[in-house]
């Protein structure tokens, strides 16, 4: 059967109330349990930024590379929608 809504409200703040105090009572914390993980395994946690800003410097990179280089189209011709185009199926032309 089900409950009046005040009962269902009730229950649910007590369900919530219990779980948080049976977290708080754990022997340690979050921030502990990070801390812990970040020194048991330091290079792996190192490496998320390092790789991270290696991919992000690279694409900056070639996004400017491409937008200005080549001056000429550089590729095949094989769809290409008319000269002045800067993109095709197989090719490229800096757009600016």
């Amino acid at each position: 059967t089900l409950l009046p809504a005040g009962k269902q409200i009730q229950k649910k703040s007590n369900t919530t109330l219990t779980t948080a105090n049976s977290s708080s009572l754990s022997s340690t914390t979050f921030g502990q349990r990070i801390r812990t993980s970040i020194q048991e395994k330091p290079l792996q946690y190192l490496s998320i930024p390092t790789v991270a800003a290696f991919v992000g410097i690279t694409t900056n990179w070639m996004g400017v590379k491409m937008l200005f280089y080549p001056i000429d189209y550089w590729g095949t011709e094989w769809y290409r929608l008319d000269d002045k185009t800067p993109y095709g199926f197989l090719g490229w032309q800096g757009v600016v």
